[in-house]
């Protein structure tokens, strides 16, 4: 009976000596890593696993007050309670080269900003962050997720734009609850590894060396924003149709020559940017998009405009300017709501421009 005792004694004193070390090595970890970077955390394990969020960036206060603006201008005002939280770290102009291992313990981290710092890497400890939200690793230089990414399933909000990744991590795919995803500006070939992503509502594939959207893309069926600007896209696939929510569409700067008549399934559409491709034909059903509040078609091929563009009453701007028109539709007069018209660089005569002038009287003719 002693020697059970004893035993059970000394399991527990072992444990409870192993979990004491443990914390104290993590807490130090973490304490020598604010030391290193001059980040001013706070030095006890009990201080440490309160912090509800760590912003590290080179511009904190515009950054803040451009982040929750940011959030409320996409949609995205619930996500915003996250960075009015109280219990912050802030830490500004610091150039950071790594995020330690022991970041694991710190459980109550809600939102995770290391923006415009240093990194190369992540630590798998980032995986463990079960609480977090919001995460913003953007303008850094790195090239995958840890394997464990796909365990932040509360995950809102993630930012990987201006970084190394040549393929979005099969991990992504996985966080259910992402609503936010940022791939701006990386070295991406394809846009694969989305289809789960069932409440994304914003993405942007900007500036990349994709050559075809993934269909993928097209089950995302909450998607209001599409962004896949300076890309190498040669067509838009039928399947866009799908999308039936989407509200900005943004593939300006790309190699398109024609746009589906599916796009006409689009009709939440707000905002369309298709400048700076080449495109010869606007199709007719661009006119169930009566919701449709800015068109921007300059530096394309377009040889006419379909009557049925009369049908956007809502419209507030059409770009066409740097195209081959020689005429404007009649139906044109339709769209008193318009405040914008750009038609410069086309085949119009002047005498026409003037003729728009007077049918929009309420609107610039350039």
């Amino acid at each position: 009976m002693k020697k059970i005792s004893a035993f059970i004694f000394a399991l527990f004193f072992s444990s409870t000596l192993i979990f004491a070390t443990e914390t104290e090595d993590w807490t130090s970890e973490i304490v020598d890593w604010s030391n290193e970077f001059n980040l001013r955390l706070p030095t006890t394990a009990e201080e440490l696993s309160k912090i509800e969020g760590i912003i590290v960036n080179r511009e904190e206060y515009f950054y803040i007050r451009r982040f929750q603006n940011f959030l409320k201008k996409y949609n995205l005002e619930d996500a915003c309670k996250f960075i009015n939280i109280t219990n912050y770290i802030f830490a500004t102009n610091k150039k950071i080269s790594y995020i330690p291992e022991s970041i694991k313990y710190m459980k109550n981290l809600k939102v995770l900003s290391f923006f415009k710092t240093d990194l190369t890497y992540l630590p798998k400890g980032i995986g463990e962050l079960e609480n977090l939200a919001v995460l913003d690793l953007s303008q850094n230089r790195i090239r995958q997720v840890p394997d464990n990414f796909k365990n932040l399933q509360n995950l809102q909000i993630l930012n990987l734009a201006y970084n190394k990744f040549k393929i979005i991590p099969k991990e992504i795919s996985d966080l259910k609850n992402l609503k936010f995803l940022s791939f701006t500006q990386n070295i991406l070939k394809n846009s694969e590894n989305l289809a789960n992503l069932n409440n994304l509502i914003w993405l942007s594939l900007s500036f990349n060396y994709i050559s075809e959207l993934s269909q993928d893309i097209f089950k995302l069926k909450n998607l209001k924003r599409f962004y896949a600007t300076q890309n190498h896209l040669n067509e838009i696939p039928k399947e866009i149709g799908n999308l039936s929510n989407l509200e900005y569409l943004s593939l300006t700067g790309n190699n398109l020559t024609e746009i589906p008549k599916e796009i006409g399934k689009l009709t939440k559409l707000k905002q369309i940017l298709f400048y700076e491709n080449r495109i010869s034909e606007i199709p007719k059903e661009i006119g169930n998009l009566i919701n449709l509040e800015t068109i921007y078609f300059y530096g394309n091929k377009i040889e006419e405009l379909p009557k049925e563009i009369g049908n956007l009453t809502n419209l507030q701007q059409l770009c066409l300017s740097d195209n081959w028109l020689k005429e404007i539709p009649k139906e044109i007069e339709n769209l008193q709501n318009l405040t914008w018209l750009g038609v410069y660089q086309n085949e119009i005569s002047e005498a026409k421009k003037d003729e728009l002038k007077t049918t929009l009287p309420n609107c610039y003719v350039y």
